[in-house]
């Protein structure tokens, strides 16, 4: 039987057709670990850092004030408040101006000052600060204190705190500074929102649901740049070696390696 124009004569045309394909499948990994050069954002605690949008107009009848700097913590944000300001307060943003992309710190200290004075800071991580800008040192960084609600169905038009940090459960939650205020708050564990009110000396859970978006404002900002600052390295992990070996033309998906030659061999 004849074999049609342009087909492969015996075996020969398999072989290199999946050994590009195996090609491929290796340099898309690869090429993603080239330019991983940013470390993943430690969302833990104790500083239960989230990415979020930036805060904009300031917060009717604010009073805070306080400056931002870099220290050996990092950019440490510190606001002297009085008590009515750090009621609202929810979390610390740092913004980086050349991206507009923002980090909240949820867990900030406060520790009263004088009678009716307070002093709220928070310290973000010089690596965490290369998950929102990509030229460290020309950035301009503001650092604000950020009161943010919603309105839910048990408040009816009365805002409440919310914390938009899937990572903030209940448990953590209440080790948490803001938790000491002991007032309502909304939290959104694994992006569900759960309302908890404090009632005789504990959080509980209510019913209800959130009927608003997100409403922040600013109670205090300060700017700082990065000039100077000698920020961390971060390498990327090493890409593996591929290891071809003489095992057969034969490929398979290994659990363990994802494609392999028919001996096991990393691709």
């Amino acid at each position: 039987m004849a074999v049609p124009h342009g087909a492969p004569r015996g075996g020969g045309g398999v072989a290199p057709a999946l050994a590009l394909l195996a090609a491929v499948a290796l340099a898309a990994p690869l090429a993603g670990l080239a330019h991983a050069q940013v470390p993943p954002l430690d969302t833990g605690p104790p500083l239960y850092m989230h990415a979020i949008g930036p805060a904009g107009a300031a917060c009717a009848g604010a009073a805070s004030t306080g400056p931002a700097e870099f220290t050996d913590a990092g950019l440490e944000a510190s606001y002297t408040m009085p008590g009515a300001d750090l009621s609202r307060l929810t979390y610390v943003e740092v913004n980086a101006a050349s991206t507009n992309r923002s980090i909240a710190v949820y867990g900030y200290g406060s520790e009263l000052v004088v009678s009716g004075t307070f002093e709220a800071t928070a310290a973000v991580p010089l690596e965490a600060l290369l998950t929102i800008t990509d030229s460290p040192n020309d950035d301009t960084y503001t650092a604000r204190a950020v009161h943010a609600t919603v309105i839910t169905s048990i408040s009816a038009t009365t805002p409440i705190r919310y914390i938009e940090n899937p990572d903030v459960d209940q448990a953590a939650f209440e080790a948490l500074r803001i938790a000491a205020q002991n007032t309502a708050i909304v939290i959104s564990p694994g992006g569900a929102d759960a309302i908890l009110s404090f009632q005789q000396g504990t959080y509980i859970g209510v019913g209800g649901s959130v009927t608003s978006g997100v409403s922040r404002c600013v109670l205090a900002s300060a700017q700082v740049t990065g000039a100077g600052v000698e920020f961390p390295s971060f390498e990327p992990p090493e890409a593996p070696a591929a290891n071809r070996t003489r095992g057969g033309d034969d490929w398979k998906l290994n659990p363990t390696f994802g494609l392999a030659w028919d001996d096991n061999s990393q691709v």
